[in-house]
């Protein structure tokens, strides 16, 4: 079981060198990151595509020159550090990371792998939402921890597209009633259940298409969003073979319960609150 620190530890501005160094003073077993390409194509540390949120400029993290980028502050007037600068401080300290790699173009599997293996760097994994590109990267350096990241988006955008066409069907229903005045109620009530079968039905068909999809895919763990977590998600990803992990969980009876459900690992802006009870 690892706790992972989330972006280094939310007590710190994110992704941000304190960040990391406070997530390994607390104890977390790895600390996450995300990297992305600058313009002159070196990976720096930021999870948005674009720098307004975390930092005092504004514009894509693409278009800015590395030496630019490294100019803005990142809060507490730390900077944006680059990938390279992490995995020199992470191999100092014997530190473990997990590598979320954002927005990855064709080809940038290659690159990475050589960085990767070549780094010195303890155990790291790499992760990535976008599942083709870690199952190109698993394919190139099978000897590296891989992870697919399984995001909790589509769960709602289908649960509103099913109660939208539930709610459709049952205002039908409703408007009948009202034009051949009969009594209202019950078709009201049928717009309710329209409503919220149709949110469910589309909740359910998406949590089983994400689970089969993603449980096929070639790499050694899968990371669900902790919405997409059951005991049925675990028996279907340690019946494959495979890890798995979640994210992002910070209430510390939430992450009990998980630890007991038997997941492999936990990331948390705060892990220090889960790190008694692995």
């Amino acid at each position: 079981m690892q706790v992972i620190a989330h972006r280094g530890h939310g007590s710190q501005p994110e992704n941000t060198m304190r960040a990391f160094r406070k997530g390994h003073e607390v104890g977390a077993d790895r600390i996450e990151f995300d990297i992305q390409k600058t313009a002159d194509g070196d990976y720096v540390v930021i999870h948005d595509p674009t720098v307004d949120r975390t930092t005092n400029g504004k514009g894509k993290v693409s278009s800015f020159h590395t030496v630019d980028i490294e100019k803005l502050d990142a809060g507490q007037g730390e900077r944006l550090p680059l990938f390279t600068e992490v995995i020199s401080w992470a191999v100092a300290n014997d530190v473990a990371l997990d590598i979320e790699v954002k927005h990855p173009e064709p080809g940038d599997e290659y690159g990475l792998a050589e960085t990767v293996r070549q780094s010195g760097l303890r155990d790291p994994w790499v992760m990535s939402f976008d599942g083709d590109f870690v199952e190109k990267f698993e394919k190139l350096a099978p000897e590296l921890t891989t992870a697919v990241l399984v995001h909790e988006k589509p769960l709602k955008d289908n649960a509103m597209k099913g109660a939208e066409i539930g709610g459709i069907l049952g205002l039908a229903g409703l408007s009948a009633a009202l034009l051949t005045g009969a009594s209202a109620l019950p078709a009201a009530a049928g717009l309710l259940a329209g409503i919220l079968g149709g949110a469910s039905a589309g909740y359910g068909l998406t949590l089983h298409r994400l689970r089969r999809r993603d449980v096929q895919r070639q790499a050694d763990l899968i990371i669900p969003g902790k919405r997409l977590i059951n005991d049925k998600m675990i028996e279907l990803v340690h019946g494959a073979g495979k890890k798995i992990g979640v994210y992002t969980v910070d209430n510390p009876r939430q992450g009990k319960k998980l630890i007991e459900q038997g997941v492999d690992a936990l990331i948390s802006n705060w892990p220090e609150r889960h790190l008694g009870q692995t």
